[in-house]
């Protein structure tokens, strides 16, 4: 272990500041700069191959402008825990090789029944909570990722930009390793890139039927400890990382929600993590790929029905628009709530009484979902995924006409052949139908300067990220 921090005292004044904190912080004894905003978590098990590539990405770190972020703004913990590798040494390594990095990791052996990986994150988080608060940051940012995940450039600074500009926690995008991804069997591909398309396509659906201020479109749908963040004062006031075996992340996401943070899935962060079928922790994205790897290509998956979807998103639209009303001083009338209980399918009486407890709006939310499974009013409904994601497509086909929102900005479709430079660097797109109607996949086209995420659209289809919106004009 190393520290950023050579003032006189320190240590001691840092060891005095923790003492009296509500997360009792000892894997790193020494201070983190007083200048860190930010403190990236890693729970590691058996991870040395991974390890290089993952600090490296973070040894890396650039700011929202292309520019080295300065190693003082940020320090790194690895946790090697019940580790049977060399994983503890191989951070060490690696810290030799970035000295001015303020690179810690601490090993530890956790006795069943704490032996998960939901134990190791939430030892780190607590710790990372503790020491931006005794540097008096408490709305320093705790980021979490994985032993096998290599973040992007900007990963941090992104995660910065968007707690500056309101989050309380931030989702980053998760994207599996690119030759991991094309040793998969055909079958594995496609029930991977449909799920892919229809987590997408249903998350559109929902931003544009109930659009969420704190988490506008465009977004995606990911919120997973490879790349999950959340302040140290949002972190302490929903009571920490829930101590559950599995999903752990999965869990802290609905206790903020329960407390009405304002949750980012921001497309602008950005992680690469495995594509391996035999995780570290049970119920993760590798035993997602195992499951249906062993499904073979003809199994019939079936998923939420976009009709109630649809309908989940519209009663949350109308709970909110009443709740925010009762939160002002606009206290509803008896009609305004019967016609509400109607459209939940609630009990009248019952609605108007956990309206008036004034309770966050994500803790009404889940009792009124409980309350509608127990009426039987719930919307529900599964569709064969290929059924689904065509009927997604015909929904929001209606709805981006008739809505201001830009259809996922992020990507765009690319035709076959190289677009003119004019083109490129004007970002103007005069299109006619017969060029749009040739955009195809049948080869892949990569330009360095335009890398192609493949994951955001269907496997037809071939996309290419830019900085921000370009619009399209359609010349008949």
């Amino acid at each position: 272990m190393k520290s950023s921090s050579s003032l006189p005292g320190a240590t001691d004044t840092f060891l005095a500041a923790i003492s009296h904190s509500q997360c009792a912080a000892w894997l790193v004894p020494t201070p983190p700069d007083p200048r860190c905003e930010a403190i990236v978590v890693i729970p590691v098990r058996d991870e040395a191959a991974h390890l290089p590539a993952t600090l490296r990405a973070l040894a890396h770190q650039r700011d929202c402008d292309g520019r080295p972020l300065d190693h003082r703004r940020y320090e790194i913990i690895v946790l090697a825990n019940n580790c049977r590798d060399d994983s503890a040494g191989v951070v060490r390594q690696v810290a030799c090789m970035y000295p001015a990095l303020p690179l810690h990791v601490a090993e530890m052996t956790l006795h069943a029944p704490h032996a998960h990986v939901g134990r190791a994150r939430r030892l780190l988080m607590d710790e990372a909570c503790a020491r931006l608060r005794a540097v008096g940051r408490p709305h320093g940012v705790i980021c979490s990722t994985d032993g096998d995940t290599r973040v992007a450039p900007t990963w941090i600074a992104e995660t910065l930009r968007a707690v500056r500009q309101g989050a309380d926690a931030v989702g980053g995008r998760i994207v599996t390793d690119r030759h991991a991804r094309a040793a998969f069997p055909p079958h594995l591909r496609m029930h991977y890139l449909r799920d892919i398309g229809y987590q997408y396509l249903a998350t559109e659906l929902e931003a544009r039927i109930a659009p969420d201020p704190a988490d506008p479109w465009p977004r995606h749908y990911q919120h997973t400890g490879a790349s999950f963040a959340v302040t140290a004062a949002m972190y302490r006031r929903v009571g920490g990382l829930p101590d559950v075996p599995v999903q752990e992340d999965i869990a802290l996401h609905r206790a903020l929600v329960r407390a009405d943070a304002r949750f980012r899935h921001d497309p602008a962060v950005r992680v690469v993590t495995s594509a391996r079928r035999f995780g570290r922790a049970a119920g993760g994205m590798a035993t997602q790929l195992d499951i249906w790897a062993q499904e073979g290509a003809h199994a019939v998956r079936y998923v939420t029905a976009p009709t109630a979807i649809a309908q989940r998103a519209r009663h949350y639209h109308q709970l909110r628009g009443v709740w925010r009303a009762y939160r002002s001083g606009y206290a509803p009338t008896q009609d305004e709530i019967a016609a509400l209980a109607r459209t939940l399918g609630a009990d009248c009486g019952w609605l108007w009484r956990v309206v008036r407890r004034g309770e966050p709006l994500g803790m009404l939310h889940e009792q009124i979902i409980a309350h509608q499974r127990e009426r039987g009013t719930f919307p529900t409904g599964q569709i064969e995924i290929t059924a689904a994601i065509c009927d997604l497509r015909r929904r929001l086909t209606a709805l981006r006409r008739a809505d201001v929102l830009i259809p996922f900005p992020q990507v765009e479709p690319v035709m076959v052949g190289a677009l003119p430079d004019a083109m490129l660097q004007t970002g103007s797109f005069a299109l006619s139908k017969e060029f749009v109607d040739r955009i195809t996949a049948e080869r892949p086209i990569r330009q360095e300067r335009r890398p192609v995420d493949e994951e955001q659209m269907p496997a037809a289809r071939e996309v290419r990220q830019h900085p921000r919106p370009r619009p399209y004009e359609i010349v008949q």
